[in-house]
């Protein structure tokens, strides 16, 4: 996780749109600068596609708190799953979230919790074991379903929440207090 000292305000994060995207309004970042306590509650990140196959953004952000669309082993350039099994299909799918908080200036230790939806629950060792190399240090939150079934015929989805900006190690005593 990233270090603590979060004294900027939300909008001096480098986003690379002029705006950010608000539900009917849109607000530059010159006037959310000219309005200090003023902080965006929703935003589109810019620069990220939507899926042509269904009706949702990629990643949302509220406040500091990005929420990720299930990303599946899907090439983005041929649009098709990937070749080869679970393990491939869900090495793409967190390939193809790293892709998603690069643009929002984040990457894998941003994320703070994570859902695997599987076809198939006796894939979760190989879906592990993949999952463990993009991850370091502390392991976000998870949780893992087996559902009947998932987009395109995915063996696996994954989508996250992550955090913008810095972030904070709570340290705990030895009885657990903060």
């Amino acid at each position: 996780m990233h270090c603590c000292g979060l004294s900027s305000p939300f909008w001096n994060y480098p986003f690379t749109a002029a705006s950010f995207l608000l539900p009917d309004l849109a607000v530059t970042k010159a006037a959310a600068a000219a309005n200090p306590s003023w902080t965006p509650l929703y935003s589109v990140i810019p620069g990220i596609r939507t899926l042509g196959y269904v009706a949702s953004s990629q990643a949302v952000l509220v406040d500091r708190t990005m929420y990720i669309a299930g990303q599946i082993g899907m090439d983005p350039s041929s649009g098709q799953l990937v070749p080869g099994g679970v393990k491939e299909q869900t090495k793409q799918a967190l390939k193809n979230m790293g892709e998603i908080l690069k643009v929002a200036y984040c990457d894998y230790g941003n994320v703070v919790k994570t859902t695997v939806l599987m076809a198939d629950m006796k894939d979760f060792d190989d879906m592990n074991e993949v999952y463990k190399q993009f991850f370091e240090g502390d392991f976000p939150a998870r949780a893992a379903y087996q559902v009947a079934a998932l987009p395109k015929g995915a063996r696996v989805e994954i989508e996250a929440v992550a955090i913008s900006g810095p972030l904070c190690d709570a340290k705990h005593d030895t009885r657990g207090n903060l």
